[in-house]
């Protein structure tokens, strides 16, 4: 599938938007086509931006995407204006926004989105807007990560980029002369992700990644590259079933602290709770997927029932990474690191498992390798039940994770602003599509 990004320039006016001739004199905002097209990777608008057109402006947010005529994929990210309007890189100048508007009619600008960003103006901001979609929001934060470089000890020169960005999470990357970091917000439905990562880090400090500075109350967190590769990038079987291995230890250790995350504000999806959700959570996701799924809500007792055979086996609830794929895994000489931890929660820990076992690659998707990743899994937790009681309740996992997914996506799309909920609302079909192949009568064994 063949994607552009565009990049929406305003005036500090908003009046006007920036635009540049290609090579058939057409006007344009500035394009790039990623290799990776990912709307949250901004990174790709940014560096063209300033090598192109030696423009240093962040993004705010993708303002969203649209099919050209000729059937490939565009998207439009809005920047902050440039801080000197007059100096204007070479071959651009400036548009009024309406005529901009207009652009594409018969070939691939975005002008639709254009026309939706300048009607837009005229309204109110949305409430559930993220902070980093605001102007000035950059220099502000900025400021924040000088000041904790200077009481870490590493001072001199820094350099700032952006690399990811979009309403659940922004990411910067810190180069100093010292080490090179990251800068992470989160959103308030996410802010409590900085206070758990250094406490983890405080007694995993080989699993987790080095914190330097959290600001606790806007959900911001400062941390050191944490080099490696991520395991989704490792084909290796031996590091993914070192891996689950060692997060089932992480588990473990963390079972005799659950009152301490609960009172520090964890969510509480412990099982009776994750009951209550099943039915409301699963209603809504056939909802939002166009009810091409309405035969889930007639098989509501079967999954009940797994629950209930869940709640009464020997295996506690525990600290519930939420989304544990291999994305947010990396793998450094014989460690492993776990990151991202926005999902986190209290809930069954067998409920992490099939986020990982369904996204593995093709060739760790295998029965035989699948089976190998389990035992891995489950050795750890052979104190509480033999292996075939684990094993029948991983089986009712596989299928509650799911459900325990969807509930997440929920109350995430809830919290969101409605104009950016298409960002994850692709992730119910696919989690829906998951748990009809789960209740076939088919599984690893």
């Amino acid at each position: 599938m063949s994607v552009r990004f565009y990049a929406l320039v305003p005036s500090e006016d908003g009046d006007r938007v920036l635009v540049v001739e290609d090579a058939d004199g057409n006007w344009a905002p500035p394009s790039v086509q990623p290799r990776k097209p990912q709307s949250a990777e901004v990174f790709p608008v940014v560096q063209m931006l300033r090598r192109r057109y030696g423009l240093r402006v962040p993004v705010l947010r993708c303002l969203g995407y649209e099919q050209a005529p000729d059937g490939s994929w565009i998207a439009l990210y809005l920047t902050e204006p440039p801080r000197a309007e007059s100096r204007l890189p070479e071959g651009a100048r400036w548009m009024p926004a309406e005529r901009a508007s207009r652009l594409g009619a018969d070939g691939g600008a975005p002008g639709a989105l254009i026309a939706a960003w300048a009607a837009a103006r005229e309204g109110a901001i949305p409430e559930a807007r993220p902070p980093w979609a605001h102007r000035g929001w950059r220099t502000e934060v900025e400021s924040w990560i000088r000041a904790a470089l200077r009481a870490r000890g590493l001072n001199g020169r820094i350099s700032v980029e952006q690399r990811r960005s979009w309403s659940i999470s922004t990411v910067l990357r810190v180069r100093t002369a010292q080490a090179d970091l990251y800068f992470k917000a989160l959103p308030w439905y996410f802010a409590i992700e900085p206070s758990v990562t250094m406490a983890l880090g405080e007694r995993h400090r080989k699993s987790i990644p080095e914190v330097v500075a959290i600001d606790a109350v806007r959900g911001w967190m400062l941390s050191r590259d944490m080099g490696g590769q991520r395991l989704h990038e490792v084909r290796r079987l031996p590091a993914w079933e070192a891996a689950v291995q060692a997060f089932a230890q992480l588990q473990l250790h963390e079972l005799s602290h659950v009152p301490f995350w609960l009172k520090k504000g964890l969510p509480d999806r412990r099982l009776p709770t994750l009951e209550g959700q099943l039915e409301p959570a699963l209603a809504a996701a056939v909802k939002r997927s166009g009810g091409q799924f309405t035969w889930f809500l007639e098989r509501i007792p079967e999954l009940a029932a797994r629950l209930g055979e869940l709640r009464a086996g020997s295996v506690p609830d525990g600290l519930v990474h939420g989304d544990f794929h291999a994305g947010n895994i990396r793998r450094k000489g014989r460690r492993t690191l776990f990151f991202d931890w926005t999902d986190v929660c209290i809930a069954h820990p067998f409920l992490d498992v099939p986020t990982l076992l369904f996204e593995a690659p093709p060739h760790l998707s295998r029965p035989s390798a699948q089976r190998r990743l389990r035992r891995a899994y489950l050795e750890p937790w052979q104190a509480f039940a033999s292996a075939a009681e684990l094993e029948a309740l991983l089986d009712h996992a596989c299928v509650l994770g799911i459900i325990h997914t969807l509930v997440s996506y929920e109350q995430i799309l809830d919290s969101m602003e409605p104009g950016s909920r298409w960002e994850l609302e692709g992730a119910v079909p696919y989690w829906l599509e998951r748990l009809a192949a789960q209740l076939e009568p088919r599984g690893v064994r």
